[in-house]
């Protein structure tokens, strides 16, 4: 049936490019006669359309994306009945989840940007899934402080129906505590971690359960509680060896690692990062390891391992933008330095990476940073530029200690 064919009679031609571009709403009477043209009865219809959604909002949600595609295709996209459907702005709402999981961020960017147009008209289970997706896209692009105040936005229209669900929930509790760890607001994300796992445990969803153990041993590592923070990460290595989840243990050993590094234990922070590195499968997690290591060696004086895992670094992140990974900036910049190429290696941390880590906000890796171009220039004995860094180094570990 064309546009002129289901428009005929009831609305313009135009009108209904509008709704099903989701740039306008129509009204319940409009959308009845639309159905009705197309011969879909309303009751068995919203029926159908509800288990259909619900079914792809939670494949979504346990982030299941073949299945989520797969179903994507075959029953929601195209789908006369959803789009007629009273799920029509959810579904909408949920693409940009879909394509975030996707990584196919220029669309998601195009379906923000048609979305905005229709906030006034959100209820406010609409309004909660906008906020949190929101969230998620600010995350995805290392917007830790923005996506951490939307999270906290959508909190606040909890309860507001039975469509979020405890699961739902709970994982925003858990990107909350995420976000706050980033950010590095320690409080915050112990106290919404410990809200996530508390419901992970009763439900025995042990993958979410060992992630959040992971974080609640970063958040202790971060206030001084090593035993706390040790106890922590070891029962997630436990719950992600019972689900013989090799990217989990390796997260679990790339923070003993740390651990072992914040207390001098050199040998066991360079066990830890090595059997990181072995157990990570993807590239962007095997740069993590790799990143640790070549730094732990350059702290040791050990320069031949440093060049080694700095090469592997180069090698990998090749075709990895700064913006998806901030080891990029890292590996060019120990590129520079270990082979003396002093202007570039100034130019490329006083002109790129701070700047870019000062936007983003990563007050952490903007610590590193200008230590490590303090100490450069002290080694230069450019004294003042020296003392400069160092200054900016102290004011941004005053900013991360009253986060903390």
């Amino acid at each position: 049936m064309t546009q002129a064919q289901l428009s005929d009679g009831i609305i313009s031609v135009s009108y209904l490019s509008k709704i099903e571009k989701g740039t306008c709403q129509p009204s319940n009477e409009i959308l009845k006669k639309l159905q009705e043209k197309l011969g879909i009865s309303s009751y068995t219809s919203s029926e159908r359309i509800a288990e259909k959604c619900k079914l792809w909002f939670m494949q979504l949600l346990s982030g299941d994306m073949i299945r989520a595609t797969d179903y994507f295709h075959t029953y929601i996209d195209n789908n006369d009945e959803v789009f007629m459907g009273p799920y029509f702005n959810l579904i909408e709402l949920h693409k940009i989840s879909f394509y975030i999981q996707k990584n196919e961020l220029d669309i998601v960017s195009k379906q923000i940007d048609s979305l905005s147009k229709n906030i006034d008209s959100y209820n406010q289970v609409e309004k909660y899934y906008w906020l949190k997706f929101l969230g998620d896209y600010a995350y995805k692009r290392m917007y830790f402080s923005e996506a951490l105040n939307l999270y906290l936005d959508a909190e606040t229209l909890i309860g507001s129906s039975s469509l979020i669900t405890k699961e739902e929930e709970n994982d925003l509790y858990y990107v909350v505590s995420l976000a706050a760890s980033k950010v590095g607001n320690v409080h915050l994300s112990l106290t919404y971690t410990q809200k996530a796992l508390n419901y992970y445990k009763n439900i025995y969803a042990f993958k979410r359960m060992s992630e959040c153990h992971i974080l609640l041993g970063i958040g202790y590592r971060r206030i001084g509680d090593l035993v706390k923070s040790e106890e922590n990460y070891e029962a997630a290595l436990k719950l992600a060896h019972i689900q013989n989840d090799s990217y989990l243990e390796a997260l679990c050993y790339q923070n003993l690692g740390k651990l072992s590094e914040d207390i001098n234990n050199h040998a066991s922070a360079l066990h830890y990062y090595h059997r990181s590195y072995q157990l990570s499968n993807q590239t962007i997690n095997k740069l993590v390891p790799i990143s640790s290591l070549m730094k732990l060696y350059y702290k040791l004086r050990d320069i031949d391992n440093t060049k080694k895992w700095l090469d592997k670094g180069l090698n990998l992140s090749t075709c990895i933008s700064s913006e998806k990974s901030v080891y990029v900036l890292e590996f060019q910049a120990y590129h520079y330095l270990l082979h003396e190429y002093n202007q570039e290696f100034e130019a490329s941390v006083a002109k790129t990476t701070l700047p870019f880590l000062e936007k983003q906000q990563l007050n952490r890796e903007f610590f590193e940073f200008s230590i490590l171009l303090a100490s450069f220039y002290f080694t230069q004995h450019k004294y003042k530029l020296s003392s400069v860094y160092y200054q900016k180094a102290l004011q941004v570990s005053h900013k991360i200690n009253s986060l903390i």
